[in-house]
């Protein structure tokens, strides 16, 4: 169900931001949506200096580029948001997400809290989409997942927490609940449909 939603009007191709704690489905809710051909949606992909693995190439969601290729990039301001996981840096382009709205689709991008500010600061016209669910369900996700420790699960639990109490600042806030996937991609659709 739609939580909150702020008020726009201004109708052209949009980057749509998707965040949402460890756990609550965002990735197959991005999935989904990105099979709606009547959304115009394409997937921005990532810069990153993480090595390439197998299935990369048919996912398509990184660009894959050395450390000294991405800060090049950061210190140009070609990189708008960045962070570093597991040792390896992930950003997202301004260059590749403009050439992508000028060729008339509307841009997904799927980033953390803070890449959503930093975004918001420099891209205008940002629809901005905070995936939530009941702690519950993230639990149990977390936990059917089978990849994570107690402690982990814990960690991503409190991290999830403090993350929600973030959630005013996007523009809407959809909760994603058990078993109401096919509810939740609707819901984005019109979301999309109405401001886009």
């Amino acid at each position: 169900m739609i939580l909150s939603a702020k008020k726009g009007d201004m109708i052209m191709q949009r980057m749509i931001i998707f965040s949402g704690v460890s756990g609550v489905g965002k990735g197959t809710v991005i999935q989904e949506i990105l099979k709606r051909s009547d959304l115009n949606l394409v997937l921005s992909k990532s810069h990153t200096t993480r090595p390439e693995r197998l299935g990369d190439d048919i996912e398509n969601r990184y660009i894959f580029v050395s450390e000294e290729v991405f800060f090049i990039l950061v210190d140009s301001s070609d990189i708008i948001e960045w962070n570093r996981y597991g040792g390896c840096y992930y950003g997202t382009s301004r260059s590749e997400t403009e050439q992508l709205l000028e060729y008339g689709h509307n841009v997904i991008k799927d980033v953390d809290v803070n890449g959503h500010r930093a975004i918001r600061n420099i891209i205008p016209n940002v629809i901005s989409i905070f995936i939530t669910a009941p702690l519950s369900d993230i639990e149990n996700r977390l936990r059917g997942r089978g990849s994570n420790t107690e402690e982990q699960i814990r960690s991503r639990l409190l991290i999830a927490e403090s993350e929600m109490l973030c959630s005013y600042e996007f523009d809407f806030v959809v909760e994603n609940l058990e078993g109401k996937l096919a509810e939740t991609i609707e819901q984005i659709s019109l979301i999309i449909q109405k401001y886009t």
